[in-house]
Parts: C-alpha cells; sequence; structure tokens
C-alpha cells in the first residue's frame, strides 16, 4: 500500500497489520510518507487492535521520523544491534521452553527506551548485556496510553472550613489490572487535611 492507500483503507478487513521495516533497509519496506499516513490513523489502529480482533506485527522503524507515532503513547527506541537477546517471563507464558538460542540472531536493529508502560505492551525480550528490550507484545489485543486512575466522588463538593475529606482513589494498569498506590491496597483512601481557616489571600 501507498501513503494514499493507507489513508483509507479499511483496517477490520485484514487479521493482521504488517509493518515492514524502513525503505532502504528492506525491498517494500516503509516510507516516511507511508508512516505519516499511518501515524494519523491512530486511533484507527488502537480500535482495530483493542476492538475489532485485529493483530499487528512491526519491525524496526527507526531512522524514520516519529517511528511507533501509531501507538497511544509513541514508543522511543535507539538504532542499537544486539545478537543475544534473553527472553522475558512474559514470553516464556507465550512461548513455553523458549531459550535465549531460540530467538538471538544476527541482529536485532533497535532497542526501546520508554515510554513507562510501552504503550500497554509487555517486554518479551531484552538485549544482553544492555538490558534494554528488543521485542515488545502481548497475547491481549491491548494497547493504551498508560495507567489510569480515578477519584470518587468525581462531582463538585462543596466543603466548609473546617471539613475533611476521604477521597477513594482506585488506580489500574493499561489492561485494567490494579495497581497499588504507595504499596497501599488497590481502593487507596485519601485522607484529605482540614480546610484552612480564612485568612489573609482565602476570600
Amino acid at each position: 500500500m501507498n501513503a494514499t492507500d493507507i489513508t483509507a483503507v479499511d483496517f477490520t478487513r485484514y487479521r493482521v497489520l504488517c509493518i515492514p521495516s524502513r525503505s532502504g533497509q528492506v525491498g517494500g519496506g516503509i516510507t516516511q510518507a507511508e508512516l505519516n499516513a499511518l501515524n494519523m490513523r491512530r486511533v484507527d489502529v488502537e480500535t482495530y487492535l483493542n476492538s475489532s480482533g485485529g493483530s499487528l506485527m512491526a519491525f524496526t522503524l527507526t531512522g524514520l521520523t516519529n517511528p511507533y507515532g501509531w501507538l497511544p503513547i509513541a514508543l522511543t527506541a535507539i538504532a542499537a544491534t544486539a545478537s543475544h537477546v534473553d527472553p522475558t517471563e512474559d514470553l516464556r507464558v507465550l512461548l513455553p521452553g523458549v531459550t535465549s538460542a531460540d530467538i538471538s540472531h544476527s541482529e536485532y536493529h533497535t532497542q526501546f527506551t520508554g515510554p513507562s508502560g510501552y504503550s500497554g505492551l509487555k517486554v518479551l525480550a531484552v538485549a544482553n548485556p544492555s538490558g534494554n528490550p528488543v521485542m515488545l507484545g502481548s497475547d491481549v489485543a491491548r494497547v493504551s496510553a498508560g495507567p489510569t486512575c480515578t477519584i470518587s466522588p468525581s462531582s463538585s463538593i462543596v466543603a466548609v472550613v473546617g471539613d475533611s475529606l476521604d477521597l477513594v482513589v482506585r488506580a489500574a494498569d493499561p489492561l485494567g489490572r490494579a495497581l497499588t498506590i504507595d504499596g497501599s491496597l488497590p481502593d487507596h483512601v485519601v485522607a484529605t487535611p482540614s480546610l484552612p481557616t480564612r485568612g489573609p489571600g482565602t476570600g
């Protein structure tokens, strides 16, 4: 597909989206214009993965501008090669018995550096010895902008001087799993201090 095709294609017609390495690295690789068009479809890609049962495979895109801009929060990466990589426990869940020898080769071209949470993707393999992720993915078709936090009550509260308020904070990771807050239980009650008494600058 060229850039024009990408702007209009219905992703749900396909079971897998494959994003090749950049043009110049491989024949038929993705160009900057094509990547720009794909990045403009970020919301459609997210919907395709999270709601339409689609899958996606992407290869190294370093050397292009905003190479992973089609994710909710673009991944950051460096162009760094690696020949020896180690599987993580998350990869062993997907591929029981997988070893370093199974996935090491000459060579990986990209090492990921962020953001925290990797847009909802799990780290499946890391470079040795740097420890940087070289493979991201998940068996759950869900990408996300990152952890979420909700506060209850969410409506406006009218309080008077001297009142104390209890707010319940719930945090979840990109897959909706509860997160602890400062080592506390997932539903964390925050007691706010008493409101200040009236004084200079308080109205």
